[in-house]
């Protein structure tokens, strides 16, 4: 069996992918195009071999052998990260908090996108503490897009519930605000008129 220099600092799924490696490599990675020709796959490939090397392959001694290997290995990043039957330990919806639920829109809604925003987002509804520089391509996905799922036909109605108790809150404070102003006057007017009896 073939001893190879480089092959073993490649991953060999998304389970060994963290997520912040896998977003700098949407940053980094050229736009697909419709025919991939070996200068594109070239460029790709160097880019992968910085990301998990930190070297630039051109002043590397690799052989076309280590290559293939390599390039057989990290076939799993043609696919879109699958979702794997990571079960995770949510947030239940119904104990949503409002703060929550408003971080959580706007970590989604940012001109940053919702990828980038990852990891804030998995860590927001975890129960389990989550470190997020560890966190890898599998467990965000599963996390996430479990979550979505949960949250697609609740949030709405948590949502408006939260909303509506804010306002209701609101409103009882200015009526309030309101009647202490308006007996506070009474008094004072009340208050002026025995003193003007009185003279």
């Amino acid at each position: 069996m073939k001893t190879y220099k480089y092959l073993d600092k490649f991953p060999k799924g998304w389970n060994e992918v963290k997520l912040s490696t896998y977003i700098e490599l949407t940053h980094m990675l050229p736009a697909p195009q419709e025919v991939e020709d070996d200068e594109y796959q070239q460029e790709i490939f160097q880019i992968y071999f910085y990301m998990f090397t930190g070297l630039n392959i051109s002043e590397t001694d690799i052989t076309s052998d280590e290559i293939v290997a390599i390039y057989s290995r990290l076939k799993f990043l043609d696919n879109i990260p699958t979702t794997g039957e990571y079960n995770p330990k949510l947030k239940n919806i119904d104990k949503l908090s409002y703060d929550d639920f408003i971080t959580y829109q706007k970590l989604t809604e940012s001109a940053d996108g919702w990828l980038s925003n990852m990891a804030a987002i998995v860590k927001l509804f975890h129960i389990e503490e989550i470190n997020e520089d560890d966190l890898t391509v599998d467990v965000a996905f599963n996390t996430f897009f479990l979550l979505k799922k949960k949250l697609k036909h609740r949030l709405s109605t948590h949502f408006r519930f939260y909303l509506g108790m804010k306002i209701i809150r609101q409103i009882v404070t200015q009526r309030w605000k309101a009647i202490k102003s308006k007996v506070k006057t009474s008094l004072t007017r009340t208050s002026a008129g025995s003193s003007c009896a009185k003279m």
